[in-house]
Formats: C-alpha cells, sequence, structure tokens
C-alpha cells in the first residue's frame, strides 16, 4: 500500500510544513473489496503529476491500463514501450494505454510522471516492475513507458487504473502526487507559529525565521528641525554625533524602528556611517540603518533609516544618531544639530558627540526625525542571512 502524508499531517505533528516540490494531489484509492478498477477523481487539474500504482492480483493475469478525466472511447493515445530492455513497441489511436511488464499473476508497482498543461498534449514517461514468482530465486520483470494522450482544451482532473484482465485484490492502492512547480521559496509559510520559530526550505537549504515587522508610524512624533549646527564626523576626531536619552526623558520606553537624519559629505570620505543607539560606553545596542558615504550629497540633505527586522525600546542614558569612524579632516561626514532652536525635551534630552566618551551639549539638540513603531508589530517569515 501507497501512504501519502498531506501537509496537514505535517503540521499536526511537527507544528509546520516544509512546503516540497510534490504534495498530495486527490484522495488515493486503496482498495476495500476486490475490483477491477482503481481511480482517482479529485485532482486538482495540477500541471505535474506523479502516478503511484499498486497492484495485487486477485483474478485473471492482471496487467495495468491507464486513461484520463475518464475518457477512454475516443482513440486519443499513442504510446511507446519497452519490457526488460527489449525492443520498442509502439501503438497508436488507442482508448487506453497498456502497461505490459509479462502477464504473471502477480503484484505490480508503476510510477507514472505526467504534465498537465491544458493547451498542450498529456506527455507521461512511466516505469513498472512485475515481482515475478515469489522468492529471491526469480528476478522480477520491468516495463518503461512513453506516452500521450492528445487532448488540447482539458486540465487533468481524474486518473483510472483499469485492470485489462481479471481483477485486484483488496489493498491495491492508486495515489497520485502533484505540482504546479511554485519554487519552494515563493509558498506562503504557516503563520499559526511562535515568534522566534525557524523553518529550513528542503531543496534550496535556506533558512527562514518567523520574527517581528516593525510597522513605524507615518508621521515623526518626535524630531528636531533645524539644522543650523553641524559636527565633523571621521576618524582622529569625533566619531559619533548623537542625541542623548537621560532616565527623565520623555524617549525613555518608546519603541522606535525608523529614524531620520540630516548629514552629507565633505570632498570624498569613503566606507560606512551606521545609524544606531549607542550606551554609555560607546557600544551599538541597534542599529537602524547603515549608508555607503560616499553616494551621500554635498549639502545637508535628509537621510532615512528603516530597520525592517526588530525594533528597539529606549533606555535611560541611551544615545541615537550617526556614527563614521573612517576618513580624515579633508576627507568627512557632516553632522547637522540645532543651535538655534533648543532644547527639545528640555535638557532630559540633549545633543552629545563621541570620540572615546562623551560630551553633552544641554543647549544644543540634534536634527533628527524619530518614528515610533507599533508595539509588537506585525510578524513575518524572514530568510536567515538575507
Amino acid at each position: 500500500m501507497i501512504q501519502v502524508v498531506s501537509e496537514q499531517s505535517l503540521l499536526s505533528k511537527c507544528g509546520v510544513t516544509t512546503k516540497m516540490a510534490w504534495g498530495k494531489n486527490g484522495t488515493p484509492n486503496t482498495l476495500t473489496s476486490s475490483n477491477a478498477n482503481m481511480n482517482v477523481s479529485d485532482l486538482g487539474g495540477s500541471k505535474s503529476n506523479v502516478v503511484l500504482s499498486h497492484t495485487i492480483r486477485y483474478t485473471g493475469n492482471t496487467y495495468t491500463t491507464l486513461y484520463l478525466n475518464n475518457e477512454n472511447s475516443s482513440s486519443s493515445y499513442a504510446r511507446r514501450q519497452s519490457e526488460n530492455g527489449g525492443a520498442d513497441g509502439t501503438a497508436t489511436s488507442g482508448n487506453t494505454v497498456l502497461y505490459d511488464m509479462g502477464g504473471d499473476c502477480a503484484d505490480k508497482f508503476e510510477i507514472t510522471y505526467i504534465v498537465g498543461i491544458s493547451s498542450e498534449e498529456k506527455l507521461a514517461i512511466g516505469f513498472g516492475i512485475n515481482s515475478g514468482t515469489s522468492g529471491a530465486g526469480t528476478v522480477p520483470e520491468r516495463g518503461e513507458f512513453a506516452w500521450k494522450w492528445a487532448d488540447t482544451s482539458s486540465t487533468i482532473d481524474r486518473i483510472d487504473n483499469q485492470s485489462g484482465c481479471g481483477s485486484y485484490d483488496t489493498g491495491s492502492n492508486l495515489a497520485v502526487l502533484g505540482s504546479d512547480i511554485t519554487p519552494a521559496d515563493a509558498v506562503t509559510f504557516p503563520t499559526n507559529v511562535q515568534a522566534g520559530s525557524r523553518a529550513e526550505i528542503t531543496d534550496s537549504r535556506k533558512m527562514h525565521n518567523y520574527k517581528e515587522q516593525p510597522t513605524p508610524e507615518s508621521t515623526a512624533t518626535y524630531q528636531v528641525t533645524d539644522t543650523s549646527g553641524t559636527q565633523n564626523l571621521y576618524t582622529g576626531s569625533y566619531y559619533i554625533s548623537a542625541q542623548r536619552v537621560k532616565s527623565t526623558s520623555v524617549l525613555v520606553g518608546k519603541r522606535v524602528s525608523k529614524l531620520q537624519m540630516n548629514i552629507y559629505k565633505s570632498n570624498s570620505p569613503t566606507g560606512t556611517a551606521t545609524a544606531g543607539v549607542w550606551n554609555s560606553s560607546g557600544e551599538l545596542q541597534y542599529t537602524f540603518g547603515t549608508i555607503d558615504v560616499s553616494t551621500l550629497e554635498t549639502s545637508t540633505t535628509e537621510y532615512t533609516f528603516n530597520n525592517t527586522d526588530s525594533t528597539h525600546v529606549f533606555s535611560a542614558d541611551e544615545y541615537f544618531g550617526i556614527k563614521y569612524q573612517a576618513g580624515s579632516s579633508s576627507n568627512k561626514i557632516v553632522v547637522s544639530h540645532d543651535d538655534a532652536s533648543p532644547p527639545f525635551d528640555g535638557t532630559d534630552s540633549v545633543w552629545s558627540r563621541y570620540n572615546g566618551s562623551w560630551g553633552d551639549f544641554d543647549s544644543v539638540d540634534n536634527t533628527f526625525k524619530l518614528y515610533l513603531a507599533t508595539e509588537g508589530g506585525t510578524f513575518a517569515w524572514q530568510e536567515i542571512g538575507a
């Protein structure tokens, strides 16, 4: 008996499903009493199908004949076959497709691959084995088959295995796997799983993680727009320009994922600048995003850094802004701050700069737009390392 494991079965056993190239197509037919016919009549019109047939003789010298969509009287099948590697035999204008592997009173197993594009003839390749006389002293017989159904207007919705002689016994089985050849990466993952769950695509070996997908607000809640002041950033001088979040700041406990900063380049700096959050020791706690500094404009321009993977909740004595630790006094980046109209949040949140230690300026604010993120956000499967 052939048993096909469904996605639902995998889900109930493992909690998630791994989508493979083939999936169960239709309802397998396992005989509960002897019969000359087995069929799967609820196929979904898949473009590709694998038909698995196991027959157990009950009466007569049983052999398989296949036909599609209950069509067995229109002379619309043509086939080529070889038995035990012998010369090909052919037949045209048949009502069914004969699978001949000898007429022994024995068990038979066949696998048939069928492509079923509605506007084209249906093409099939099949392989079969006849067990022959029981015992290891007798070798089995084999058959190879290539055939087509000359229909050019239908999908494949049903397949029948009709015994050409006699009937099949209880336990004989016909099952079908189907696929529309959808790449595994394009298949929808289950969403009824815990955050942090992982899934592996078996054919590509890619790993995916079910994680938070931040949803930032459309308008910045907290912002400083004046750009009257500037701070140069480069190696050997200050290399972080940031806003300090003191313990009494309105920003403590706020969840964010998107930051806009006004920056530009002077001459020809190279390397990467990071928009992030740092602690009191200058250690990076969170990254909003990065930018290749060679692509910056040469006058103050607002750039957006949006972390689409995670959010950050501000704690006391954290600093958010821009870091650039490269370049020189000639080739550097310049970050804007507000010298004209501070303070934002009083002295509870102030501009600071870093070159191994932080230096605060109570009457200055960084220039920024800070976007709150929905608590918990939404969740989605994301490829790890992408």
